[in-house]
């Protein structure tokens, strides 16, 4: 096991009019990949698809689920659901990562081939 930051990406489709999104009004369709991302021990944040902090949309806060939730309060529709996404590379699955609770955060283990084989031969 290893230790890796993750972030979580999903995409949605037209901004409401009352966000920072879109200041006018109109509804502009056309996909908007956002990632939520660990900036700091106690803060996550948004950036685009490009990785570009998306700082005047506003979102940060405590945890990935309370900023994944304005996100999600910002568009009138979801079009992909969130993915957890490895050192920012390749969408991971719930079965390759072990998360703990330490010092009042979430730690993110990806599990390496050998837990894998220890973690299926304890569910048998």
């Amino acid at each position: 096991m290893r230790i890796i930051r993750v972030s979580y990406r999903a995409s949605f489709e037209f901004p409401k009019a009352e966000t920072p999104l879109s200041p006018s009004g109109w509804r502009v369709p056309g996909e908007i990949v956002t990632e939520v991302f660990q900036s700091t021990a106690d803060t996550w944040k948004v950036r685009n698809k490009d990785g570009k902090e998306i700082t005047h949309w506003m979102w940060s806060g405590p945890s990935h689920g309370f900023v994944q939730k304005a996100v999600e309060g910002s568009f009138e529709k979801q079009l992909k659901p969130w993915v957890m996404i490895g050192d920012g590379k390749r969408e991971l699955s719930p079965d390759e990562v072990e998360i703990r609770e330490a010092g009042g955060r979430s730690v993110v283990y990806l599990l390496e081939a050998d837990d894998l084989a220890r973690k299926k031969a304890n569910k048998i």
